[in-house]
């Protein structure tokens, strides 16, 4: 059951909403990895690698013996991408997971020619011109900027409307909720080979220290959620499935 809260100010909260600038070096980076995402595949006489595509017939064997239907011809892949099914998954049953030797006759083998930035490249993505490119990527950098400085204002100024109500909150329930949280964090610094001994040191807290930090954070995020609750209440809100 939820404790019962009374709203406190929630209109003209004040927040400075910050939008982060689009650099032009970001946009340098954005057109890079187009170019590279983009880039044709060309022959090459360089052994294959990772990253390269090759086509290829194989067949496997065995103890000597041929694999039944494991004959292909002309498989085109790019090495290194998990294309070709994993022993563990192989299509008979009761070849799964066993070793095996595969003849393999290799036909081609291509690498990734990344093309020059310019006009021509714009074009080949529907673009009049490499500047009309750049501005495309400026308004979705601008767009997805002006979107997370969204994000961030309404989560402060809801913190801020939670921090306004009148509300008695379960003492338990953010003690569970903390000691949920230090178990959690037991189980990563265990996977990890640190004890929290070592993480409190490196941290400059106390495992108490630590705890309380959840048990406040357990309350921000009831108070936020309760907020939401009594706002929608008192605007008439009713939100749709």
């Amino acid at each position: 059951t939820m404790p019962a809260a009374t709203l406190g100010q929630y209109k003209g909260l004040a927040f400075t909403r910050r939008v982060r600038p689009v650099s032009e070096k970001a946009v340098d980076a954005d057109l890079a990895n187009m170019a590279r995402v983009h880039a044709p595949f060309v022959p090459t006489d360089a052994p294959a690698a990772r990253g390269m595509r090759v086509t290829l017939d194989f067949e496997g064997f065995l103890e000597g013996v041929s694999i039944p239907d494991s004959r292909m011809e002309k498989v085109t892949v790019v090495l290194g991408t998990g294309q070709l099914m994993p022993p563990a998954d192989f299509r008979v049953p009761e070849l799964s997971g066993r070793t095996a030797q595969f003849e393999i006759c290799l036909h081609t083998v291509e690498r990734k020619q990344v093309p020059p930035v310019d006009d021509a490249f714009a074009k080949t993505l529907g673009y009049e011109d490499l500047e009309a490119l750049r501005e495309s990527l400026r308004e979705k950098k601008r767009l997805s900027h002006e979107a997370n400085a969204d994000r961030i204002a309404g989560a402060a100024l809801l913190d801020m409307a939670g921090a306004n109500l009148t509300v008695e909150l379960p003492a338990e329930l953010l003690a569970q909720n903390a000691e949920y949280q230090m178990t959690q964090l037991r189980q990563r610094l265990r996977k990890s080979k640190m004890t929290m001994e070592l993480y409190c040191k490196s941290a400059g807290l106390t495992p108490e220290q630590v705890r309380e930090g959840y048990r406040k954070e357990a309350e921000r995020q009831l108070r936020a959620m309760l907020a939401v609750r009594a706002i929608a209440e008192a605007e008439k809100i009713t939100v749709t499935q």
